[in-house]
């Protein structure tokens, strides 16, 4: 074999590195370049996931806007509330957000909806005995939850901005955060159990918030 060919087979002879080798350590600049990447990627879900939570309460509001005019639609939610407790219509006639508002007293923490009317002070038909009463809690409700929900939108509207104009260095929040945030501007800390975790600048939602969760329409869950 010749000299020259020795060489060419020194020079492409693959180096054996030794067991304890470690490859190089992540130089500061990448660890910044796929933190902007991941950032970014988590900025345009997000903005996707806010428009159609955005889309989702002003259907919302639109959907209560009819029932409050339709007699039809009145007339299906009165023996939606007397016959089965409202639990098959819109969340603001549920029987069970008393339930939940009766053990948040019991509890000794602040009434979640301060300003939805109580069931108690209407005089609501049953399965065999209907009540007009029944259609004036309906409309009382429709109204609530109108003005409840158009404070959501108008939050969740706020938010566009704070989430376009995000940077890598304030990190990913939770999943939650969406929710928590929209309460926290709509002036609804208390419902929800929003906590700012100051560190992270992200929201949690506490235990509490999933019993309303529950009684929430499945497609705002599955878009705020």
């Amino acid at each position: 074999m010749s000299k020259a060919m020795q060489a060419l087979l020194e020079q492409i002879k693959p180096t054996i590195l030794p067991a304890t080798y470690e490859p190089p350590e992540t130089s500061n600049a990448l660890r910044s370049l796929l933190s902007q990447v991941e950032t970014r990627q988590w900025q345009k879900f997000m903005l996707e996931q806010l428009e159609f939570e955005i889309m989702a309460l002003d259907a919302e509001i639109t959907e209560y806007q009819y029932y409050k005019k339709d007699k039809t639609c009145l007339l299906e939610l009165q023996l939606g509330v007397e016959r089965y407790g409202g639990t098959r219509g819109p969340w603001c006639l549920n029987y069970q957000m008393e339930e939940y508002r009766y053990l948040t007293a019991e509890a000794g923490d602040p009434d979640p909806y301060p300003d939805c009317p109580k069931a108690e002070d209407y005089k609501i038909g049953c399965y065999r005995n209907s009540s007009q009463d029944t259609i004036r809690f309906i409309k009382d409700r429709l109204a609530w939850a109108i003005k409840f929900t158009e404070k959501r939108f108008k939050a969740a509207c706020k938010l566009v901005p704070i989430l376009e104009n995000w940077t890598a260095s304030r990190g990913i929040p939770e999943v939650s955060w969406i929710a928590g945030m929209i309460e926290e501007l709509a002036g609804n800390p208390t419902l929800f159990g929003v906590k700012l975790c100051q560190q992270q600048e992200a929201y949690t939602l506490s235990s509490s918030s999933c019993r309303y969760f529950a009684n929430l329409p499945m497609y705002l869950l599955s878009k705020p």
